[in-house]
């Protein structure tokens, strides 16, 4: 249950993100197959954790928030930690924070619990905090794959990449083509400069999720950084072909491709069905530059 609604946390990292413009693994989009935190068998069809799990598992999310009431009255680990997870997913960091720490250090969870809280401080947009409480962890939690993969997003955070894209592949050995690390990493490689790799990373992650609109506008960014302009598929419509062109304009822009930068956030406003000061701002920057 945790590990999957982890996957899910992430939005609010965009806004500690550096600015390079690339998602940081939006959370309404990622996801991935983890293990359940309670073995099967081992609670009824009607226990709210496990209705509560399954709601999160089908993305349900309003669904999962009713069961928070019932929750609040179970002593299990298992519970006060997804109470913490939706905490966070409601926008609660301080919360989430004050249910872990009841946790305790000698919780079985604490290597996922301690994710949660780096998580939410980055929310609060503290990142050395966070990266205090993830080291303080020691050797205890090297061998989990959410330890790492926390410890790529406090990194990223701080714009420290060289050691965020070494934490997400150290997540990947333990957790191999998880793709919401995959995508962290690439974000961390176009963050390095290194769009080829990132390109090639994203490419293969979206055949496997063609849906996944964070992975989808990662690699507009990676492509356009190498001059690729992106292609209008069937059936998208003007709001999300829009939001494509202005992120490939982005990408084109941190690579000083600046000519490229301009026409595409310029089909990005004619194709915006309403007016986005954010990106006429975009525009207004690239096109006012000194050639």
């Amino acid at each position: 249950m945790g590990s999957r609604l982890l996957n899910c946390l992430m939005v609010a990292l965009l806004s500690v993100a550096p600015a390079s413009g690339a998602y940081a693994s939006s959370p309404d989009v990622a996801e991935h197959v983890p293990d359940n935190l309670l073995p099967s068998g081992e609670i009824s069809g009607t226990d709210p954790l496990l209705l509560a799990d399954s709601a999160l598992q089908g993305r349900r999310f309003f669904e999962a928030e009713a069961y928070r009431a019932q929750l609040a009255a179970d002593p299990r680990p298992e519970a006060m930690l997804l109470r913490a997870e939706l905490a966070l997913l409601s926008g609660s960091p301080g919360e989430a924070i004050a249910l872990i720490d009841r946790l305790g250090a000698d919780s079985t969870y604490v290597c996922r619990a301690e994710a949660v809280a780096t998580t939410a401080l980055l929310q609060l947009g503290q990142p050395d905090l966070a990266k205090i409480r993830s080291d303080a962890l020691g050797n205890s939690c090297r061998a989990d794959a959410f330890y790492w993969r926390s410890k790529g997003r406090i990194a990223y955070a701080r714009s420290d990449i060289d050691t965020s894209v070494a934490a997400f592949r150290e997540a990947l050995v333990l957790q191999p083509s998880d793709r919401g690390t995959e995508n962290d990493l690439a974000v961390s490689l176009i963050a390095a400069g290194d769009a080829e790799q990132a390109s090639r990373l994203l490419a293969a992650l979206l055949h496997r999720s063609p849906d996944a609109t964070d992975v989808s506008l990662n690699l507009d960014f990676a492509n356009a950084m190498r001059g690729i302009e992106p292609e209008r598929r069937p059936q998208e419509d003007d709001d999300m072909w829009s939001l494509r062109l202005q992120f490939a304009g982005q990408g084109a822009r941190q690579a000083s491709r600046l000519d490229l930068a301009e026409a595409l956030l310029a089909r990005a406003m004619i194709n915006r069905p309403r007016y986005d000061h954010n990106l006429w701002q975009q525009y207004a920057e690239v096109t006012g530059r000194d050639d």
